[in-house]
């Protein structure tokens, strides 16, 4: 099954707003390939007094895809490592955006060129 993640920081279904920041958003909405909501993961990565880093949660919960506003290279690699495809969209505001920009196809696949040079 396709688990399509999107980081949000209120967990409100498809019009929750996508956090500016990647790892330290409060939540990740997952969809199926439909736009279902399939469930909400909460981000208890070490940006929030857990354990993992948020690369491994997403991998963890057997992520697919991660559609975001950015992230940084050592965040991507860690993605990538765990075969998780990743999406950017720095003007989408709700999750309902971003996923109907991904299915157009009208996102860039990250990479070590576009990935966020401030996150390390």
């Amino acid at each position: 099954m396709i688990k399509i993640a999107i980081p949000i920081n209120k967990s409100v279904g498809l019009q929750s707003k996508i956090a500016e920041h990647f790892g330290r958003c409060e939540f990740y909405l997952v969809l199926n390939e439909n736009g279902i909501i399939i469930e909400s993961i909460e981000n208890n990565s070490f940006h929030n007094s857990g354990t993992k880093s948020p690369p491994e949660i997403l991998a963890d919960n057997n992520i697919t895809y991660l559609l975001c506003k950015n992230l940084g290279p050592k965040a991507l690699s860690l993605c990538n490592a765990s075969n998780i495809s990743v999406y950017l969209d720095h003007t989408s505001i709700f999750a309902s955006e971003i996923f109907h920009n991904w299915k157009q196809k009208k996102l860039v696949e990250a990479n070590q060129e576009n990935a966020c040079k401030d996150h390390k």
